[in-house]
């Protein structure tokens, strides 16, 4: 049985193309009806032509195809966005056709730009030889398995968050909600049955894949749930005009209402998605907040340069963390990344100076605790040397380090990763790892002669590193924690 959709059709006579025609305009938004596939047909009808696309567009390997039909027969089309070539127009048939828009060209229709293809028609007395149909396309998700306890919307909406868009998701439980996961995207809790999961675009097209599926586990006081869909494009707004483009599905603009929310924002704010979708709020960027550019980027690496080379912080830990002689290369790869993230962060506009320095602000701490938890990324380790216990203690302490970053502190006592470990007990973590590159003194026992224990402890746990004392090589590293 084919699906009924609910539509929202608003018809207008714009203009007067000649004495016999007017300019006829016809526009829908599909909303939703219980269907969360977004499959079936759309349907607008604009100077005696009714034209039909498919809802679900199709995901035909790196490409992702618009289906559509006309009740005339076709000569000719071409697909674009403003004054640009967008697309590719292939003619099916004599009234079918489709759309093609390449990988390079998706972040346009997935953020929800007018999409237009041209259409020209064997000529007819009564009727326009040439029609414009306009498109909007939403990220949607297919139907969900798994528990019912939970939901998830079936539209994304694209925001801005932190300067970039985001496509976002919202989900809701009927039981309460004390951890969340996902295979891709990143969760928020909002209260303890409610929650967002945003995807950036990468992640969007790696979840649009066949086969591909978005999963959201929750765990409650007494079970965990799970919920699953698939993901794909699917057409949001159909248009259909005999008239000009720019006056029938004009582009959004910076209204007063949009630009009244973003300045009534609490300072700081780097979530936009109270203020709209994204397409519409960019267009307030430079009417309010500030932009990431040269100067404040300038700024932030003097403040960082003078962090890095503080005798009294960083620069002392970063001896303790992976050693004197490769202290200047650590902090190198420290600084390099940083500066970066901050080039890749040129351009961005956020809705205030105070979140613009935020997002700087998180545009440093987020190396600086990644370096804190895993040194090793950035440096090579230590070789073994038989019989010299300076090198051997900064083998041990590489070991210990290794071991830590291949261990999954969530699902231990701790309950929390090693990134969240590492920040919140930093200057422990720090000196239990000089103490084995710096003070560690072997033992032995007669049980086992040929190997050292270097013994000591990480944060509280007991740790043990075993070396073969022919080669100097680690054979073991124990980190008691249950």
């Amino acid at each position: 049985m084919r699906p009924t959709w609910c539509l929202m059709f608003a018809c207008a006579i714009t203009a007067c193309a000649s004495d016999d025609n007017a300019l006829e305009t016809d526009d829908l938004e599909a909303t939703d009806d219980g269907k969360a596939d977004g499959s079936g047909e759309l349907r607008v009808r604009a100077s005696d032509t009714t034209l039909w696309v498919d809802r679900a567009l199709e995901r035909r390997g790196e490409l992702f195809v618009l289906h559509g039909r006309a009740s005339r027969n076709l000569t000719d089309g071409n697909a674009f966005i403003f004054d640009d070539v967008f697309g590719e127009f292939a003619q099916q048939s004599a009234r079918t056709f489709e759309v093609v828009w390449r990988d390079s060209e998706l972040r346009g229709v997935v953020d929800g730009v007018n999409l237009f293809t041209s259409l020209g028609f064997v000529h007819s007395s009564s009727r326009p030889d040439r029609l414009t149909s306009r498109v909007v396309v939403r990220p949607r998700l297919g139907p969900t398995s798994g528990s019912s306890s939970l939901a998830l919307t079936a539209e994304l909406t694209p925001v801005i968050v932190a300067g970039r868009t985001v496509y976002r998701i919202k989900g809701r439980s009927t039981k309460p909600i004390t951890e969340l996961a996902t295979t891709s995207g990143s969760l928020r809790m909002l209260d303890a049955t409610h929650f967002e999961l945003d995807l950036d675009f990468a992640q969007l097209v790696t979840q649009t894949a066949p086969g591909t599926q978005l999963a959201v586990t929750a765990t409650h006081a007494t079970n965990t749930t799970t919920i699953r869909a698939s993901l794909g494009l699917s057409v949001k707004r159909l248009g259909l005009t005999s008239g000009d483009i720019e006056v029938v599905f004009p582009s959004p603009t910076c209204t007063a209402e949009r630009l009244a929310c973003l300045e009534d924002l609490p300072d700081g704010t780097l979530d936009l998605a109270s203020c709209g979708p994204a397409l519409e709020v960019s267009r307030c960027a430079g009417q309010v907040g500030a932009f990431i550019d040269g100067p404040a980027i300038d700024a932030t690496l003097v403040t960082l340069d003078a962090r890095l080379v503080d005798p009294a912080g960083f620069a002392s830990d970063a001896t303790g963390l992976v050693g004197a002689d490769r202290a200047v290369a650590f902090t190198a790869g420290v600084r390099q990344q940083i500066a970066a993230g901050l080039d890749g962060d040129r351009g961005l506009w956020l809705a205030s100076t105070t979140a613009r320095q935020t997002l700087l602000d998180r545009d440093v701490e987020g190396p600086l605790d990644a370096a804190y938890a895993r040194p090793l990324s950035l440096v090579t380790p230590h070789t073994p040397v038989a019989g010299d216990l300076a090198a051997t203690r900064q083998v041990c302490a590489d070991a210990l380090l290794a071991k830590l970053a291949s261990t999954d502190f969530v699902a231990t006592e701790f309950h929390r990763s090693l990134d969240e470990l590492t920040k919140q007990f930093r200057a422990r973590h720090v000196q239990n790892i000089r103490e084995f590159r710096e003070t560690i003194i072997p033992e032995t026992f007669t049980s086992m002669p040929n190997t050292d224990f270097y013994i000591g402890q990480w944060l509280d746990p007991h740790v043990e590193v075993s070396v073969d004392r022919t080669t100097g090589m680690v054979t073991n590293v124990l980190v008691e924690i249950d």
